[in-house]
């Protein structure tokens, strides 16, 4: 534990390096649903390839096709970003996963500041991809039908459509969707999480099910035979993905120190 209060240390004292990192980033305007943003997207990827270089690691960006838009043209997909720290294979690997793409964002949806130049207000730091995507009415039909069974959410809406007597035409599709997912959180990569956040916060963190959409969870899970495990970073009231995203200095230096202490108790765990 006391390689851990000295990198905890470290961290705290240069907190103003990894705030000025994150405005770096947040600068970029890697907006997925805007093709004209698509070589952002790519320079979002460089940056943080070079991040990883400038730590010793290795990368690969991997070249994963073409988007076809609704006008029928093309554009490259994002490519995918393949990084490793570290060759010694009596060490234990972890694999993370981050999307580096962000939401649509712009002043007049109802932002406080500009959502691309990231502000600190009393010890909050906002900016559109600050916290590491889905419309409203989407999000709301998908967190029903989490919690109802199928048709019952459709049969709802096509009656209060029909009470409406509108001359627009009405229909319950669901363009894209990904199956649930559960882990085990009393197995050992769990307890590692669970220890870490003990370490930095000092309490015992809550375990939750809740709603979301990272449908690849599953995908690694199934294609890894491996444990996944979400572990937080953010608070509650961030709002990931909305108008005023924002993510508590607080919560980034020391969930800094979280994901420093859980690679730390990772490495603890016996085979």
């Amino acid at each position: 534990m006391a390689a851990l209060t000295t990198l905890f240390k470290y961290i705290d004292e240069n907190q103003d390096r990894y705030i000025k990192k994150l405005a770096k980033w947040v600068a970029i305007q890697s907006v997925s649903a805007w093709p004209e943003k698509r070589g952002e997207i790519r320079r979002m990827m460089e940056v943080a390839a070079a991040d990883v270089k400038q730590l010793g690691g290795s990368v690969e960006l991997v070249d994963i096709g073409k988007q076809k838009l609704p006008d029928g043209s093309e554009i490259p997909l994002p490519p995918i970003l393949l990084g490793r720290l570290g060759s010694d294979p009596q060490k234990k690997t972890v694999c993370i996963y981050g999307h580096l793409d962000v939401q649509p964002a712009a002043l007049e949806d109802g932002w406080d500041s500009e959502p691309f130049t990231l502000v600190e207000r009393d010890g909050k730091l906002y900016g559109r991809g600050s916290t590491d995507d889905k419309g409203p009415v989407a999000g709301w039909i998908n967190a029903l039908e989490a919690y109802q069974k199928t048709g019952q959410v459709t049969s709802y809406l096509t009656k209060k459509f029909a009470e409406l007597r509108s001359p627009n035409e009405f229909k319950v599709y669901m363009g894209h969707g990904g199956k649930p997912w559960v882990s085990d959180f009393s197995h050992p990569h769990y307890l590692a999480g669970r220890r870490a956040m003990k370490t930095v916060f000092g309490v015992e963190p809550d375990l939750t099910r809740e709603g979301g959409s990272i449908p690849v969870t599953l995908t690694f899970q199934e294609a890894t035979g491996k444990n996944v495990m979400l572990l937080p970073v953010g608070s509650a009231d961030d709002g990931a993905h909305s108008q005023n995203e924002k993510l508590n200095r607080y919560n980034y230096i020391e969930g800094t120190k979280m994901l420093a202490a859980y690679l730390y108790e990772v490495s603890q765990l016996k085979d």
